[in-house]
């Protein structure tokens, strides 16, 4: 799973709600996840100059990121002209705080640290790329995704 730009386009982790949802309700940790998350910050920080940030939400774009009963999530990015939709899928497993993600179709899981405070789900890792000066090499970078229910 790869967090960053190419070819002038932004990839992001996107979350929506998978087709075909399970009636089972989710038990443990995993139900406190469960739903539809707005999100409201999508943000790289060059891991070489930490001032350099971009929080992908102030260019217009709007996010959820949602979570089944099984474990699958979806995370939709829109960008609203020309609309266009982004959207990324896969399962998740949660160790302790950390959360991982796999994307359908990619290499392995990306860790997230996690933290869930009250209705605030926050996901934070290093293992991300973003292309801050847009020569089209992407630099490593922190992202961190907030969302509210």
């Amino acid at each position: 799973m790869r967090f960053g730009r190419r070819a002038g386009m932004f990839w992001l982790i996107t979350v929506g709600v998978a087709a075909g949802c399970s009636s089972e309700a989710a038990t443990g940790p995993l139900a406190d996840l469960v739903g539809t998350w707005t999100v409201v910050q999508l943000e790289y920080a060059n891991q070489a100059n930490s001032s350099e940030v971009v929080n992908v939400l102030t260019l217009g774009r709007t996010a959820t990121f949602s979570v089944t009963n099984e474990g699958d999530w979806r995370l939709i990015v829109i960008r609203p002209s020309p609309v266009r939709f982004e959207i990324d899928d896969g399962t998740l497993t949660l160790q302790g705080d950390s959360l991982f993600l796999s994307e359908t179709g990619g290499s392995g899981p990306v860790g997230f640290a996690m933290d869930l405070t009250g209705e605030t789900l926050t996901l934070v890792t290093e293992e991300a790329e973003y292309d801050f000066d847009s020569d089209g090499t992407e630099e490593p970078a922190y992202f961190t995704m907030a969302m509210r229910r």
